[in-house]
């Protein structure tokens, strides 16, 4: 099988090639986690997904790279809309370019802290600062480096599963395979950080409401926010005769 740049033919499919240093990509990509991505910020233009390289489609004439979740997006750039774009600018000269809690530190917008527990989820206290957590190094580049009943998924060995229980304590079950809560960068850290009439709940954005007649066409209200019972990571999170199609569940 003929593959495009910066994907090789694994078990009769075109996966997107294993790396140890950016050298090893297509132009316009950069090695992430042992996996050969779209550099961070790149938006090229384009009238089709041919245009476009590595796992980034076409809309609006440029190419995005879709996700579901914030872990599906290269370092430096956040999910928002089911689209992967970068990271506002934490830079700072003084503490009140910041938003509070936060406090110029070196240069940038931080939170305070003295254990763990104080940092939004992805992030550690380091020093008494929250910072990202590292990445760790590839543990794997396919799914054969493995042991049975796990996957290579993003450089690392994952456990299958159906359901969380499945999983270890500090971890979720995400299409099909195990990830580490840690794994997921907050979407938010305050309210201001939400689109308008949206609140910042455990890094995310959600919309309050009181009844369902409060949230978007599709939602409930479920616990004082609106949720989409049909949101989906992938395929394996829909009904029977249902796909995952940008973040939603819909009819094949």
């Amino acid at each position: 099988t003929h593959c495009p740049a910066g994907m090789e033919c694994h078990n009769g499919s075109c996966t997107p090639a294993g790396c140890s240093s950016h050298a090893d990509c297509a132009e316009g990509e950069v090695c992430d986690s042992g996996r050969c991505r779209p550099e961070q910020g790149q938006s090229l233009p384009c009238e089709g997904a041919g245009d476009c390289p590595g796992a980034q489609v076409c809309i609006d004439n440029q190419c995005v790279l879709l996700c579901a979740i914030n872990s599906d997006c290269p370092d430096g750039m956040l999910c928002e809309q089911q689209i992967c774009v970068p990271e506002p600018d934490r830079s700072c000269s003084t503490s009140d370019d910041c938003e509070q809690p936060e406090l110029c530190v070196d240069g940038t917008c931080s939170i305070l802290c003295t254990i763990d527990d104080d940092c939004p989820p992805a992030q550690l206290c380091d020093g008494f600062v929250c910072k990202d957590r590292p990445r760790p190094e590839p543990e794997c580049l396919h799914d054969d480096e493995c042991q049975a009943g796990q996957l290579c998924i993003d450089a690392r060995c994952r456990d299958l599963c159906r359901t969380d229980a499945d999983c270890a304590a500090d971890q979720f079950c995400e299409c099909g395979v195990c990830r580490d809560k840690e794994e997921i960068p907050p979407e938010c850290r305050f309210n201001s950080d939400c689109p308008a009439g949206e609140e910042c709940v455990d890094g995310q954005c959600e919309v309050p409401c009181c009844e369902d007649a409060d949230c978007p066409e599709g939602q409930v209200c479920q616990d004082g926010f609106c949720t989409d019972p049909l949101a989906c990571g992938c395929d394996v999170d829909c009904p029977d005769g249902m796909t995952c199609n940008q973040g939603h569940c819909s009819v094949q």
